[in-house]
């Protein structure tokens, strides 16, 4: 499968300007249509907006704040229905929207990097988020969690893996991130199996108008930029929202880690041993239309689309790639890809106690025409050809008899085919009868397609007692995939109000993870690359965790939890021979605790310290020289991490400061990485700090807010390196300014 959409790896594009000028130029227009006057109460039609309260305002400042408690925060993906936090049957944190525009965050993945219980890895093309402990592995890609936009799987198929950079969604059009540690296969079936983060967009009756952040950046001694834009209205019964994101940067300069046991490196590149041409650029788009047929039935149509195109540096197949070799031809590693989704939903309430909801959801993605893989000849390059393409219907139910229980069934059937990777040589030069740039199809290898179907359905039951003191939630899924058979998922939680602010919850839950298609039939793009098995099983893991949730005064709120996860069957690219090849390596065992502490008082102070701690015994079922060098600790991911934030600002001035800091003990090196070098390794202890100062005190626009805001990433110029694969290590973003601008319309 070819997807033909090349956009440009430079930034900004001509288009994307045009696009969010329309945006921003509609948006105020679209915001002042009839159908949405009529809704606004007989006299304020005509009259202007009331202008937003200013931010040296007490009483507003501390309204702000308590709408940014947790404990006030409705949240439904635990459960499928609206629960608060702290009655919700999972340990579940949300991020909302002030909180990420307050500190600076400009990705999900910077949002989880700042959080207990998450260490995110940096390769320079995707994040690989770890939770508790637990990594995906090489080309992992986050696949340990599900990520859904208002619901919606988000996954990119061939991989299984999620993008959490500046490529998932506009965050102008955010309004919540809601982050679920622990299994949920029980709801969400396959791929739901450490952790599951739901990114819930604005809702047009919110806000009528139109949000634009632009900004330039300087990472090391690079420009770059961003421009994230979004539209937000209601036209009568209809809700609009519309929003679109481009993001440029370029990290040239980074040097390879000394200690990288076994990097492949071209002869044009030694002198040097630094990145360079080291561009990346992400692009999104995001439609939702809602029409409401009632106070609670509705129609949806949802669109999104999201693309990457990234020269990698520090890829496995061979680092340093970018130059000019001495034949005079261009050489790169550029990862270049492309996906999408459009859905379609309904929500029928029926009465007080029964409601349906049917969504059907086609996806596709694949490589973009840019995509290109040097793998270290000087007579071809490796062109990819892989995707897929598919739909997702699901039906379910909520029928409440009483006010104290309430029932949920639900079935789905996915449907996804696949192209399987294919591994084409491009001649770089010509060669016998065939030219430069055509296909050698001698050395190549094609595969044809797979389809994967997996139906699953299942049911959950919630009850709470009289006052809300004590609730029960009890779930089980069965799914039936074509290739690996039946698996079934389960979830039991208690949670127990024992004080007015003291909550207790005990959660087991069960779940599953389908191997990806990569990792089933996986092909090598040269000598030493991956491998896929056809034969492996599915990951399973068993996780128990309590938590104790405490809010000693209205401005203090405190949190620990301790859980415990199983991991049977875990599922990796691992050395066998001269490949990497994927395999059922081990059983895991991962103790994890965390605890947290929250300050907010009035709009003048807050502050967060979390802290991690994690302790992963595995059992490989081998022996022999690899099984005694690698040995039964886990690698990658550090047993503490602590992270602090503190936000203030003065009375009466408009400008609020934030200084927030990461450390990570030192980290062991990878299962690949200690093979290469021989001798089991750890990487030095990092502390990352960062800063945004922000002014409030402009108002370019009548009523409209207007936000300059100065923001810096590692400002102590930390290397690292993080642990890597393939025998390289990561070395750290470099020190990043950015300036943005924020502009309501």
């Amino acid at each position: 499968m070819k997807i033909a959409l090349n956009m440009p790896g430079n930034f900004p594009t001509a288009s994307s300007f045009v696009f969010l000028s329309v945006l921003l130029v509609a948006g105020p227009a679209l915001g002042q249509d009839e159908g949405a006057s009529a809704e606004v109460p007989p006299g304020e039609g005509e009259a202007p907006e009331a202008p937003p309260a200013e931010e040296d305002d007490d009483t507003q400042g501390l309204d702000d704040e308590l709408d940014m408690l947790q404990e006030q925060v409705e949240v439904t993906t635990a459960t499928k229905s609206m629960q608060k936090v702290e009655e919700a049957p999972a340990v579940i944190t949300v991020v909302t929207r002030e909180q990420i525009e307050r500190w600076g965050y400009r990705s999900v993945a910077e949002v989880l990097s700042h959080l207990a219980g998450f260490f995110v890895q940096d390769d320079h093309v995707l994040p690989n988020v770890a939770v508790r402990g637990i990594i995906g592995g090489l080309r992992a890609e986050s696949g340990i969690l599900k990520v859904m936009i208002d619901g919606r799987s988000v996954a990119f198929r061939s991989t299984s893996g999620v993008w959490l950079g500046p490529e998932l969604i506009p965050l102008t059009a955010v309004e919540s991130i809601e982050i679920v540690r622990g299994p949920a296969s029980a709801l969400y079936g396959a791929d739901a199996f450490l952790g599951v983060i739901n990114v819930i967009t604005r809702a047009g009756k919110d806000q009528r108008g139109a949000d634009l952040t632009t900004g330039v950046s300087l990472t090391g001694k690079n420009l770059g930029g961003d421009m994230d834009a979004s539209l937000s209205t209601r036209l009568g019964a209809v809700e609009v929202l519309l929003g679109a994101r481009v993001h440029s940067e370029d990290r040239s300069g980074l040097s390879l880690p000394g200690s990288s046991p076994a990097p492949q490196i071209p002869d044009y590149s030694q002198a040097t041993l630094t990145s360079s041409g080291q561009r990346m650029f992400s692009g999104t788009g995001l439609l939702k239309l809602i029409y409401h047929l009632g106070e609670k039935s509705r129609l949806t149509l949802a669109a999104g689309m999201s693309t990457i195109e990234r020269v990698a540096e520090f890829a496995d197949w061979q680092q340093l790639a970018n130059g000019i070799d001495a034949q005079g031809h261009s050489r790169k590693n550029q990862i270049a890809l492309v996906m999408g989704y459009v859905d379609l939903g309904a929500t029928f309430a029926l009465n007080e106690q029964l409601e349906l909801n049917a969504s059907a959801t086609y996806f596709t993605g694949g490589p973009r025409p840019s995509d290109r893989i040097d793998v270290g000849s000087d007579t071809y390059w490796v062109r990819r050809e892989f995707g897929f393409s598919g739909c997702e219907v699901s039906l379910g139910a909520r029928y409440q008899p009483i006010p104290s229980l309430q029932l949920m069934a639900g079935t789905d059937l996915f449907y996804d085919d696949e192209a399987l990777p294919s591994m084409l040589h491009v001649l770089q030069l010509s060669v016998g009868g065939l030219k430069a740039g055509d296909i050698r199809e001698s050395t190549s290898v094609r595969q044809g397609h797979k389809a994967l179907f997996n139906p699953g359905a299942y049911l959950q039951a919630l009850w709470q007692s009289e006052g809300g003191r004590i609730g029960l939630t009890g779930g089980f899924r069965f799914d039936h995939h074509n290739i690996y058979g039946g698996q079934p998922s389960g979830r039991a939680a208690l949670v127990v109000k024992a004080l007015s602010n003291l909550h207790l919850k005990l959660v087991y839950a069960s779940a599953f993870k389908a191997p990806s298609p990569q990792l089933l039939y996986g092909v090598p793009l040269r000598s030493g690359d991956i491998i896929g098995n056809p034969d492996l099983e599915p990951q399973y893991v068993h996780t128990l965790e309590g938590q104790v949730l405490w809010s000693p005064s209205e401005v203090l709120h405190l949190s620990t939890d301790v859980g415990y996860s199983l991991v049977m069957d875990q599922a990796e690219f691992t050395q066998q021979g001269a490949n990497k090849v994927a395999r059922n390596i081990s059983e895991l065992g991962a103790l994890s605790w965390e605890a947290e502490a929250e300050l907010h008082w009035k709009d003048w102070l807050r502050a967060y310290l979390n802290l991690t701690l994690v302790w992963v015994v595995r059992d490989r079922g081998e022996e022999g020289y690899a099984a005694e060098l690698v040995g039964w600790r886990n690698g990658i991911y550090p047993p503490l991490t602590v992270n602090l934030g503190v936000m203030g600002r003065l009375p009466k001035l408009p400008l609020r400061l934030s200084v927030e800091a990461s450390f990570r003990s030192s980290r062991r090196a990878s299962d690949s990485n200690i093979l290469a070098a021989g001798t089991p390794y750890e990487l030095a202890p990092t502390t990352l700090l960062s800063g945004a100062l922000t002014f409030t005190g402009l108002q370019l626009l009548p009523y409209r807010a207007t936000t300059l805001m100065l923001i810096g990433r590692n400002l102590l110029g930390s290397a690292g390196p993080d642990p890597g694969f393939s025998g390289i290590d990561y070395p750290l973003a470099p020190r990043t300014l950015l300036l943005l601008w924020k502009q309501e319309f």
